[in-house]
C-alpha cells in the first residue's frame, strides 16, 4: 500500500477496543488495530498474534473479511481495510439500513451462512499452522452456561432442556473459526456480511455462530432466524443441524433473559449497572426478549416444552 503519515491523517475515532478507523487526506479509509486484550499479556515483540495471522490467512483466501495491508510485529500493530456498512445488529431491525435493497432474514442468514461457512473451511485446512494461536474453551463455557438456563425453566421444561443440550453439544460438530461472536463484530456490505474481529480463534458450532451473529439484543431485539430459514436451513444442513441452532438461539434469549432479570431483581449490584450501561433499562427489552424466546422454530417436542416452559 501507499505509504502515509501523521499528517496525512485528517480523521480519526475509536472503533471500540485496540481498534481506530482513519480517514486519510486521499480519501483512503483505514483501521489501525493493536495487540488485542486477550494476548496483551503472553505476546512478545517479533511474534505474530492470532489476528494477524487469521486475517492475512483469510484475506488471501478470498474469504469476507477486511484486507490486511500492513503490520509491524515489533511494534505490535496492524493496519487493514475499512469495511463500510451497518454493522449486522443494524441491519437486523425492520427498518432502512442504509443504500440499496434492504434485505430480509433470509437474505441476511444466507449471506452470514455462507461467509461462515467459506471462514471455517479456510481455517480448517490451516489447522496445523493455526494450531498455536487455537483457544479451547467455548465448549466448556457455553455448557456451564447451558445449565445455569435451567434456573428460568419449570421442572419438566429443565429435563427436556437437559436432552436437547447432550444432543445438540456434539464435538464431532465443532469447527474452528472465531470466538468473539456476535453482531457488532460483522458488517453489511453490497449484500455480503464481513467478518471484522479475530482477536480470538477455537472450536466451536458453526450454528452457535450463527446464532450469535444472527441476533442483536439493542436497540432492541432482532434476530435473522424466522420460521422459514430454519425450514431452509433444515433442508440444506439436515434436522439435526437445525435443532442445534434452535439449541443455540434459545440459549442466546435465555441468556438475555437471566441479565434482564438480574436487572430487575438486584438492580444495584454491579452486574446490574453495568448491563445497564451497555443495554439501557431492563422494562425496554422484556417484552422483545420474551417474544424472540417465543418464536416459532422446528418442530420438536422438547423444544415446545421447553420455550413452554419458561418462568417469567
Amino acid at each position: 500500500m501507499r505509504a502515509f503519515s501523521p499528517e496525512d491523517v485528517l480523521e480519526t475515532r475509536s472503533l471500540g477496543g485496540e481498534a481506530t478507523y482513519l480517514r486519510l487526506k486521499d480519501g483512503r479509509e483505514l483501521v489501525l488495530k493493536g495487540v488485542p486484550r486477550q494476548e496483551r499479556e503472553r505476546w512478545r515483540p517479533g511474534r505474530a498474534w492470532t489476528e494477524l495471522v487469521a486475517l492475512d490467512l483469510l484475506a488471501a483466501a478470498g474469504a469476507p473479511v477486511p484486507e490486511l495491508l500492513a503490520a509491524d510485529t515489533r511494534a505490535g500493530w496492524l493496519l487493514r481495510q475499512y469495511i463500510p456498512g451497518p454493522p449486522l445488529g443494524t441491519v437486523l431491525l425492520p427498518t432502512d439500513p442504509g443504500p440499496g435493497p434492504t434485505p430480509g432474514p433470509a437474505d441476511i442468514f444466507r449471506a452470514l451462512a455462507d461467509g461462515l461457512r467459506r471462514i471455517e473451511q479456510v481455517l480448517a485446512a490451516a489447522a496445523a499452522e493455526l494450531a498455536p494461536h487455537v483457544d479451547d474453551v467455548a465448549h466448556a463455557t457455553w455448557k456451564r452456561m447451558a445449565a445455569r438456563l435451567e434456573s428460568l425453566l419449570e421442572p419438566e421444561a429443565a429435563d427436556a432442556w437437559q436432552e436437547l443440550v447432550r444432543e445438540a453439544l456434539d464435538p464431532a460438530a465443532l469447527t474452528l473459526g472465531p470466538l468473539d461472536i456476535h453482531a457488532g463484530n460483522a458488517v453489511w456490505h453490497e449484500g455480503r456480511v464481513y467478518f471484522v474481529d479475530f482477536a480470538t480463534l477455537g472450536p466451536d458450532f458453526p450454528e452457535r455462530r450463527l446464532a450469535a451473529y444472527g441476533q442483536a439484543v439493542r436497540p432492541k431485539a432482532a434476530s435473522a432466524l424466522t420460521a422459514e430459514v430454519y425450514a431452509a436451513y433444515a433442508e440444506e444442513a439436515g434436522p439435526r443441524a437445525a435443532l442445534r441452532l434452535a439449541v443455540f438461539d434459545l440459549l442466546f434469549w435465555g441468556v438475555v433473559l437471566q441479565r434482564l432479570r438480574i436487572m430487575t431483581e438486584q438492580p444495584e449490584s454491579p452486574d446490574a449497572l453495568l448491563l445497564r450501561r451497555e443495554w439501557g433499562e431492563a422494562a425496554a427489552l422484556s417484552a422483545g426478549a420474551i417474544a424472540q424466546w417465543h418464536r416459532e422454530r422446528v418442530p420438536d417436542a422438547r423444544l415446545a416444552a421447553v420455550v413452554a416452559g419458561l418462568q417469567w
